[in-house]
């Protein structure tokens, strides 16, 4: 079985081998801060499916890392799930109205008169950030999922509700089954996972610890984004 445990850091892990249930426990306690802090009902109706996924899985959720390229400085990504068959790196949007764009835009439109970023330029500046984080180079193991709520009608490209992509646009209720779907048709095409057990262990713990938790840096990350 490949393993990619060769591209991540290696941060003295044998110092880290004590703290997986520390880190369980702290994704848990991120899992109800991000139903508060993030997409209210949205995030919560997200967290009860991710809850459902294989034991064999790993997820976080409320994740803030440096991005140098980034505006603000860092990188917040809603939710992450860890398989053998790839990350999925899932950003929430709660828009009410009809959304309009494309993949190729930059700029998409809510009801024709609201200008918000095309959030897969979003999920790919996160997805950069985590590959710093991993020193990962190759695109494989990532995949966008952008979920929204049912009060936005998608008017976008047909392209992005393709499940078979690794870009892809789906309603906040259909999460679970979009990331099962996309295992399954994983399994079929590949002879081998892209992530074995160590591999995700491996990038749990990783993140776990590039997590950032201060609550000033936080704020400060959102009150960038508030006035940019």
């Amino acid at each position: 079985m490949l393993s990619l445990l060769s591209l991540f850091k290696q941060k003295d892990m044998q110092k880290q081998e004590g703290k997986h249930e520390s880190a369980q426990s702290f994704n848990q306690q991120n899992q109800s801060k991000t139903v508060k802090q993030r997409g209210g009902s949205s995030n919560n109706k997200l967290s009860v499916q991710l809850e459902q996924i294989s034991k064999d899985y790993h997820y976080l959720s409320d994740i803030l890392i440096e991005n140098p390229k980034s505006v603000t400085g860092f990188s917040h990504m809603d939710h992450l799930v860890l398989t053998p068959y790839g990350i999925f790196v899932i950003d929430v949007k709660d828009y009410k109205g009809n959304l309009f764009g494309t993949k190729k835009e930059r700029t998409w439109t809510i009801n024709g008169k609201i200008n918000v970023m095309n959030p897969f330029v979003q999920v790919d500046n996160h997805i950069q950030a985590l590959k710093n984080v991993l020193s990962v180079n190759e695109e494989n193991p990532f995949i966008s999922l952008v979920c929204f709520s049912n009060r936005c009608k998608l008017k976008i490209d047909e392209a992005l509700r393709e499940v078979s992509c690794n870009e892809v646009a789906i309603y906040e209720g259909n999460l679970e089954e979009t990331i099962n779907r996309k295992i399954h048709i994983a399994r079929v095409k590949q002879e081998q996972q892209t992530l074995t057990q160590n591999d995700l262990t491996t990038i749990y713990k990783t993140v776990v610890r590039a997590n950032i938790t201060d609550p000033a840096i936080r704020q400060k990350h959102n009150d960038s984004i508030d006035t940019a």
